[in-house]
């Protein structure tokens, strides 16, 4: 009977979702009065449930004969996660999740998997037991109270879902982001004082910023029970805002987020340009202070950078912790990049991670890339490669001699160069046209010209007409500065940002970013 059970729910399903929700063919068991289907997931039990969920029931009771029997999508203990709706406390609770990620909590053992978005990350959490609770395919089943089950909230399809795997435990920490760390630990455990209700980390795109994001939101449900917690986007913030606008909703849609005990919202950059939404956003922000709320933004850049953003906006954020996540320094890729290894099985020959770390432009992404493509490589048919050690033969033959340079695939002119050293180092780029004389635009000026050098057929003058210097010999001298500090080693010191990131590593990353820039045109 389980086998026919099995067919009938594959044919409701379909083939590809078969095998995407069950790898072979569903699991089924009889349980007393019951069948269960095991899921990896609750979120696959929840989707199975409310789709397929009463159909399934009635054929099986068809086909058994048995009327008063039901279906249950059990989540395996061995899952990666599991949810409880805030229905599980009767939904109407002073304390019921809402919001539009779903956050969950860890389960029995961690993912097996490289994580999509992880940055700055060692890795999924310890293991940490919890019941999987059965859900009922009946329409009628009641839905039991379990006051110490996960949750998760009952937020819409355009959601950012909070993952539990990035936790704050398992955030990997350098000079580079141990103040936005400390900040995010103290909000997730509530220990800070009220006047520290905001806190806005900022930084370049692949350095962990949503997954200190994710920690927060995950460590403030654990410390805090019943908080109120609702983690979203910019964008999705946006579209169900002009939604509400459209439908006459706008006070149900103030009413949910302005009663927040923590709220969590990633790419606030998005909103520039958006007036309106704007104002929005900034009466929200107002209403939570009022009730001494905590208030999390993640952008790509410093508030005061952001293009058309309100002034009133703007000071709003700089009005609390703002922090930046920088790029990794040598040690703490090797550590990344060991840490990712481990999660794969892979063996590292001595020196590997150093070779992989040295090829990188900082990204956590582009470590996670790079691991992927040496175990992707190392599979090839005819590789002859299947055992579990990388050596650096492959490393080269997979990513690249760390000797050879790329070439532009097309054109690169001074200006984008200026421009994207003056984003990537924190400054406006009037200054590195000016005459400001403050250590990071000095050094912003010596990279555009050393870059410049290598990336275009530009001579001396004509960079520096590009950059708005008077005379050549002082684009001369700023490159022979830049090519000492390279081979002598030297660190940025530019902040707390960059300590530790030599001058060498920064010109290495902006080089390869410009050259990704003039593939993609």
């Amino acid at each position: 009977m389980e086998h026919l059970i099995a067919d009938r729910l594959s044919e409701l399903i379909g083939s590809e979702r078969t095998t995407r929700y069950f790898q072979e063919s569903p699991r089924i068991r009889r349980c007393g009065d019951r069948y269960e289907v095991v899921v990896s997931t609750a979120f696959i039990a929840d989707l199975l449930d409310r789709r397929h969920g009463p159909t399934l029931t009635r054929t099986v009771r068809e086909m058994t004969g048995e009327p008063g029997v039901i279906v249950e999508f059990q989540v395996d203990p061995s899952a990666e996660t599991i949810e409880q709706s805030s229905e599980a406390t009767g939904g109407n609770s002073p304390h019921a999740v809402s919001g539009d990620a779903p956050l969950t909590v860890p389960n029995v053992r961690p993912a097996t998997n490289l994580p999509r978005a992880v940055a700055g990350s060692d890795g999924d959490p310890p293991p940490t037991p919890s019941p999987a609770p059965p859900r009922r395919s009946s329409a009628k089943a009641p839905n039991p109270v379990r006051a110490t089950a996960p949750w998760r909230s009952n937020g819409g399809s355009s959601s950012l879902r909070v993952r539990p795997r990035f936790l704050l435990d398992d955030f990997i920490v350098g000079p580079s982001n141990a103040l936005a760390y400390e900040s995010a630990i103290s909000i997730g455990d509530g220990s800070c004082e009220p006047a520290f209700n905001l806190l806005v980390v900022h930084g370049e795109c692949g350095l962990g910023k949503t997954h200190l994001m994710n920690g927060i939101a995950t460590r403030f449900a654990q410390t805090q029970p019943g908080a109120r917690i609702h983690c979203t986007t910019a964008e999705a913030f946006t579209n169900e805002y002009i939604t509400a606008i459209r439908t006459s909703n706008i006070d149900k849609f103030r009413s949910k987020r302005r009663k927040m005990d923590l709220v969590c919202i990633d790419d606030v950059h998005f909103l520039s340009n958006k007036t309106a939404t704007q104002t929005e956003f900034l009466h929200t922000f107002d209403a939570l202070g009022l009730r001494g709320s905590r208030i999390v933004l993640v952008t790509d850049e410093h508030p005061s950078m952001i293009h058309r953003l309100s002034k009133e906006l703007s000071s709003r954020m700089l009005s609390g912790m703002v922090v930046e996540v920088g790029l990794p320094d040598l040690p703490m890729r090797i550590k990344i990049i060991e840490r990712l290894a481990t999660r794969r099985g892979l063996e590292l020959a001595p020196g590997v991670s150093e070779a992989i770390a040295a090829r990188s432009d900082g990204s956590v992404r582009n470590l996670i890339g790079a691991i992927t493509t040496l175990d992707a490589v190392r599979r090839l048919p005819g590789m002859g490669r299947l055992d579990q050690r990388l050596s650096l033969d492959l490393v080269d033959q997979a990513l690249g001699s760390a000797t050879t340079r790329r070439t532009p695939f097309k054109p690169i002119k001074v200006e984008s160069i200026t421009a994207v050293v003056a984003q990537s180092l924190g400054v406006d780029l009037s200054e590195v046209l000016g005459k400001g004389r403050h250590k990071r635009v000095v050094l912003a000026r010596a990279l555009t010209v050393h870059l410049a050098k290598l990336l275009t057929t530009q001579s001396y003058p004509e960079i520096a007409r590009a950059m708005n210097r008077p005379n050549h010999s002082s684009v001369i001298t700023a490159r022979q500065r830049v090519e000492k500090q390279i081979k002598s080693g030297q660190t940025c010191d530019i902040g707390p940002a960059y300590e530790g990131v030599t001058v060498a590593e920064m010109a290495d990353r902006l080089e390869q970013s410009l050259l990704e820039s003039a593939e993609r045109i």
